[in-house]
This record gives structure tokens, sequence and C-alpha cells, in this order.
């Protein structure tokens, strides 16, 4: 750790050529409430039925047996922006959100801090969490366990920054490393003592939610919806788990979250604070500036293993099978991460009690106001 987290957060330490425009959780939230049921729709292919892109769309040819079309309410508020961390903690402070890190972190300005400094996890504790409890609204934890300049990212975007015809196999295997090392700390470890400290019954209902990042969290809100959609019972408690997040998607899941009446465990490997024009999670410090635009690149394409293609949508069930415990993997760039929680598990010696379920998961758009997700294994028999 190169300083004390008692300090604010200096806008100095901003990049003032990261050309994003800065903006307000708020400028996010009051979108989606406007526009989320207008825009955002939901198309099931019959049973035994495919749905595919159409021709002119990026991923035009994709099929799959569900599909989101989330018009601009992924975009509009988002693409091009910057939500620094002050800001970010500011607005969890006023939602009744307080902030630790094995000990209380008394500010929203010290807290911020954390997020945008060099410090990791020690054993396995957060360097961020943010506690609401169901006093305050509906019960929430969100857990970092890096800075957005911890070493690990570094690596990571210098990585996701090299031209992709001079990235070798290596250079991929080495960013899966990393990957693995943001997720580590919590990729295999139980949800008990969340569910205490948020007042939550031991025995509820819980689906995780697992995916290499969450840049606009595009794939697990369609996922969301489209339980919606399937009228599937909403769960008692739902955990989400990135190596990477914005503060922008953050902002997404904590609002879909609200509006749904749902408990949520969000955890990350690590925060980043900048979209652009695509999605993209951009570098906002000097610093990480200096490794390239990107904080990490396109995930789905390095994580890719080249084995995804082969891999169908199916249903494992693991331990007891117990369908109050269900964990959805979404190919292609989430295909290595039920890898790493499968070595996580056999490594600390406990087996993973419930079901998986591994879906196949594509970003599509037709432009910035027509953006879409389609998934196969939506079809797939619950258990």
């Amino acid at each position: 750790m190169t300083k004390e987290c008692t300090e604010r957060v200096d806008r100095r330490e901003l990049s003032p050529v990261y050309g994003l425009r800065e903006i307000e959780p708020g400028d996010i939230t009051s979108y989606l409430e406007r526009e989320w049921d207008r825009q955002v729709k939901v198309t099931l292919a019959p049973f035994g039925k495919i749905l595919t892109v159409p021709e002119g769309w990026h991923g035009a040819g994709k099929q799959g047996d569900a599909l989101v079309e989330f018009g601009d309410v992924l975009t509009k508020p988002i693409a091009g922006t910057a939500l620094p961390p002050d800001v970010f903690t500011d607005w969890l402070s006023k939602k009744g959100f307080s902030f630790e890190n094995g000990e209380p972190i008394q500010t929203p300005q010290k807290a911020a801090y954390v997020l945008g400094s060099d410090q990791t996890h020690s054993d396995g504790i957060p360097v961020f969490r943010a506690v609401r409890t169901s006093d305050k609204g509906v019960p929430m934890i969100i857990e970092l366990y890096h800075g957005a300049q911890a070493d690990e990212v570094k690596r990571l975007s210098a990585i996701g920054n090299m031209n992709g015809a001079e990235r070798s196999e290596r250079d991929k295997e080495t960013y899966r490393t990393i990957v693995h090392d943001l997720m580590m700390p919590f990729i295999s470890v139980g949800t008990t003592k969340a569910k205490e400290r948020m007042g939550l019954d031991l025995n509820v209902p819980k689906v995780r939610r697992i995916d290499d990042c969450a840049a606009a969290l595009s794939t697990i809100a369609a996922d969301i919806a489209i339980d919606r959609k399937k009228g599937i019972k909403q769960p008692g408690l739902e955990e989400i788990g990135v190596s990477i997040a914005t503060t922008q998607a953050m902002v997404i899941a904590v609002h879909l979250a609200e509006k749904r009446n749902v408990p949520l465990l969000l955890r990350v490997g690590a925060p980043a604070f900048g979209l652009d024009t695509s999605n993209y999670m951009h570098n906002v410090y000097e610093e990480m500036l200096t490794l390239g635009g990107y904080v990490s690149g396109d995930f789905g394409d390095i994580m890719s293993t080249g084995n995804e293609q082969y891999q169908q949508p199916h249903i494992r069930i693991y331990g007891n099978g117990s369908p109050r415990n269900v964990t959805r993997f979404y190919y292609n760039g989430g295909g290595p991460i039920e890898t790493i929680m499968a070595m996580q598990y056999k490594n600390r010696g406990k087996p993973y009690h419930g079901i998986i379920e591994v879906y196949r998961a594509s970003r599509i758009d037709n432009g910035p106001g027509y953006w879409g997700v389609i998934l196969a294994g939506k079809q797939l028999n619950r258990v």
C-alpha cells in the first residue's frame, strides 16, 4: 500500500485527457426508471425452436432461445462516461450504506480513496465493503477486493491493450491467471456471514450469477429480464460475482435489485470508473492510461480458450444438487471462470452443494440505440 486510506480522493489524480463526460448515479437510475419497461423487450423462442440475430446487426446469425433487446437504456445514460469513486461512494452513503474493510471506514471520501488506490486484499478481507441493512432499504452488501490501480489490474490492462495480433497464447494464459487472482478471494466463498449481516434466513433460496466482467451489466441484466418474462420466482438472495465492474454497472445492479426488492450480494475483484462510447471499460488515471486506454480490453476474446464453441448449455449437479442454490455461468469469457471456481473448491476440499447452469451469451447491437443480448440455454429444464 502506498498511502493510508485516510486521504481524500484527489481529483487531480484523474487524467484531464480521458475524454469522458462525468455523470452522477442519478443520471443512470432516473433514465432506467423512466425507460426500462418502455424499451426492454424479451423474446422467448417456442420450445424446441431457436432465435437468430437478423442480418445487419453486430452478431448477425448468432442463435439462442432467448433474446433481450435493451434499446438504449444501457448505452445512452452510460456510454462515454466517467463515474468517479467519490461520486459513487457519496451516492451509496446517501442511500444508507456504511463502509468497512475489516474495520469501519468513517467517511465516503475515505472509502472512495480505497476504491481508486493500489490496495489489495489481505487474507481474503475486502479492501472495500459497503453494507446496507433492512432498516435502511433493501439489504445489500458490495465487496471489492482490489483497488482500481492494484498491480493485478495494471498487469491485466497491459495485456488488454496489446494489439490482438501481437498477443500470444502465453499472454492470454497470463491474463486468465490474473483474472483468477482477482476472483480467488470470493469465487468459492459462501454467503452465510453475508446473510447474517443482511438479516436473511440462512436457508433462503439463492441465485448466483458469475461472469468475467460487468461493464454495462448487460448479460446479467438480460438473464434477470428473461427470468421475469418466464415467471421464475425471484430469489431470496441474488449474488453477482465478476472480476472487474464499473461503478456504472454497480449502480445498475443496485437499481435492479431495489426495483425487484431482492437482497443483493455484489462481489467484485476490482473497480473501473470509465466507459468509452462502445461501453468498453476505460482507464481514467494518469498512471493507468500509460498502459493504454482500456482497463482490460475485450474480456470475451482474451479469456477464450477456443473450446467454448463446443460447450453446449447444460446443467451440472454438484453435492446434494439443491435447487435452492443455483450458480450460473455465461460463456465465452465466463467459461474459464467456471474452471477457476471448480479449482478453488477442490483446493479448499469443500464440495459445492447446488446446481450449476451454463448458458452461452452474446452481446448484439444495431447501433447505440439498439443493444441486446442473445442467450442459449434458457430452455434448460429445471431440476
